[in-house]
Parts: structure tokens; sequence; C-alpha cells
């Protein structure tokens, strides 16, 4: 990977992201 560092911060704000979405739907289908 040429820019591992940009590609591991944008994988962190995608996990962060996944997990706030993930909650969000948890309080939808209840």
């Amino acid at each position: 990977m040429a820019n591992s560092a940009g590609s591991k911060k944008r994988a962190r704000q995608a996990v962060k992201r996944n997990k706030h979405n993930s909650q969000i739907r948890a309080k939808v289908r209840t």
C-alpha cells in the first residue's frame, strides 16, 4: 500500500460509522 496511514485512518472511521449505523438500525427495529 502506498499510503497505509491514510487507509488505516479511513478504516477506523468506517468502523466507527458502522457501529453508529448499527445502533440506529437497532433503535428502528425495536
